[in-house]
Parts: C-alpha cells; structure tokens; sequence
C-alpha cells in the first residue's frame, strides 16, 4: 500500500511538468513530502527495510522506475550510460533519504523543519544542475 501510494504521488509530480529538470525537482520533492506526510506509514516502510532484502529492493529501487528515465533523458547529451543514471538515482535517493524531516523522528519546530527544506532544495537544485 505504501509503494502504491508514493509510486502515484512520484507520477503526479513527474507528468505536472514537461522539463526533466522540473520533472525530477518535483519528484524529489514530492518523495520527501510524502515521508513528512505519512511520518508512521514510511517508518514502517523503512523500519521492513532493516528486515528483509527484499523490502530494501522496494524501498530503493521502487522509485527508480519513475526517477531514472528522467536522469536518463537528461544525461543522453552528456553520453553517459545507463550505470551514470544508476549512480545519479542513488545519489538522489541518499540525499533525500538524508534530508528526510526532523520531525519524523523527534519533535522539531517550525524554523528547524524550514532551514531543513531551504537546504534540501539548495542541495537538489545543485544535484540537477550537476547532471
């Protein structure tokens, strides 16, 4: 159920925009927004991580079916493979992962949960223009 539900809202996100960079900037988002929105429903999705290899294959790679495509059609004028957009969906999903709201785990307040958000879109935005 929860993979259902971040898989529609990444697809939401994705077709709102036309730009691949929009496209990714928005999913980024929308994944973090959906850990900061269903706080009980994601730690369970991730405390099943710690559990089981194949719940760590859906918790990472889930999100890749949406994400990649779209680091690929950015990285086709650069002419790098299919294993740099492998890496780049990892570092997308590090980021996030290491962004993911305070708030999930222990009670933050509103300045903290802001100064989280201000560096994590100065962080993607530094990741997409990377690419």
């Amino acid at each position: 159920m929860g993979f259902e539900k971040l898989d529609e809202m990444l697809e939401i996100a994705q077709y709102t925009h036309r730009a691949p960079r929009k496209q990714l900037e928005a999913m980024c988002w929308a994944y973090w927004e959906f850990a900061s929105n269903n706080k009980e429903l994601f730690q369970v999705m991730l405390r099943v991580e710690l559990t089981s290899s194949f719940s760590t294959y859906l918790v990472q790679e889930f999100p890749l079916r949406r994400l990649k495509p779209v680091i690929e059609q950015l990285l086709v004028s650069k002419k790098k493979g299919p294993l740099a957009s492998q890496e780049r969906y990892f570092q997308f999903f590090s980021l996030i992962q290491a962004f993911m709201p305070g708030s999930m785990y222990e009670s933050v307040g509103k300045n903290e949960e802001k100064h989280t958000r201000s560096i994590l879109k100065e962080k993607i935005s530094g990741m997409i223009k990377s690419i």
